[in-house]
């Protein structure tokens, strides 16, 4: 982006006892635009891979959960990243369900 130049000029006359006096101010109001460097490049580049790590992280995290169920006790539970044998009431053995059968308020 280009650099913009302005300059304001302001002209003022007082009158005081037939004494004529001018001012005049110039005011620079040069505006510079600033131009992304590398670092910027870099900074944005590690912003959207952390976003993308922690969207694959919450998909697996989804995909490596199991749902089980005592087929004795009736009780259901849900795990992640484990596999779970026995049921944690009763001992029994546990078989794997879907999500809709737990009765678990984890949600």
């Amino acid at each position: 982006m280009p650099t913009v130049r302005q300059s304001v000029t302001t002209t003022r006359q007082i009158n005081s006892n037939n004494n004529n006096v001018q001012t005049t101010v110039e005011v620079d109001t040069t505006t510079y635009t600033r131009k992304a460097d590398i670092s910027d490049y870099i900074c944005l580049s590690v912003v959207v891979f952390i976003i993308i790590l922690g969207i694959i992280g919450f998909i697996k995290s989804v995909r490596s959960r199991k749902y089980y169920k005592c087929p004795v006790c009736g009780e259901s539970f849900r795990s992640e990243n484990m596999e779970s044998k026995t049921c944690k009431v009763c001992g029994a053995n546990l078989e794997e369900t879907d999500d809709t059968n737990i009765t678990d308020k984890t949600k």
